[in-house]
């Protein structure tokens, strides 16, 4: 089995192509069964969540299992991680075969989530935003924010991860908006 790390990801992806790949697994059979929530009743602290978000391919209507793959993504939810330094939430990603169930790959939870958020609010953009948009609002201050807005645009202090066009794969979006956020210290810091 491979564990495939953050920096790997990094690596091993690119904005654009994540973008048409998400295009065409949404379209896919894919089987996506809703997430499991698991409370953890904590007695020295805030309740812990352990979340499980299985899918598969569906096999039933490719006809066999010969290829094809299962996922599960595992995720903890600890409300008091801050307090020892630590992100309330962690996780990461299990890859399975699809003909026999073994474990293929393990990767970097967030990693993998920051990738798919980006990738699918730019794939969201591809279909909603008119052809004339050159800015967009921008939902929360989460890492994503620093991978889906790369690139300072005119006149703008808004920094990303360098190498990334602003939600590639929609080229019309070029600015973000005001940024929206529950609490307003998040949606100003970033």
């Amino acid at each position: 089995m491979r564990v495939i790390t953050a920096a790997e990801i990094d690596g091993a992806l690119t904005f654009r192509d994540l973008v048409e790949t998400l295009r065409s697994a949404f379209r896919a059979d894919i089987e996506t069964p809703v997430r499991h929530h698991h409370t953890i009743a904590r007695p020295d602290g805030a309740d812990a969540t352990l979340l499980l978000m299985p899918a598969w391919n569906d096999f039933a209507a490719q006809g066999h299992s010969q290829r094809g793959y299962i996922g599960v993504k595992i995720l903890s939810v600890f409300p008091d991680n801050g307090r020892i330094s630590k992100p309330s939430i962690m996780g990461t990603y299990m890859l399975m075969s699809g003909q026999s169930g073994g474990p293929l790959a393990v990767l970097d939870g967030p990693a993998i989530t920051l990738w798919r958020t980006a990738a699918a609010s730019a794939l969201a953009a591809s279909y909603l935003a008119r052809e004339d948009s050159k800015r967009h609002p921008d939902g929360g201050s989460g890492h994503h924010v620093a991978l889906s807005h790369p690139r300072p645009c005119r006149g703008s202090s808004h920094f990303g991860s360098a190498g990334l066009e602003p939600h590639a794969g929609h080229s019309r979006t070029t600015c973000p908006s005001p940024r929206w956020q529950r609490r307003t210290e998040r949606a100003r810091n970033g």
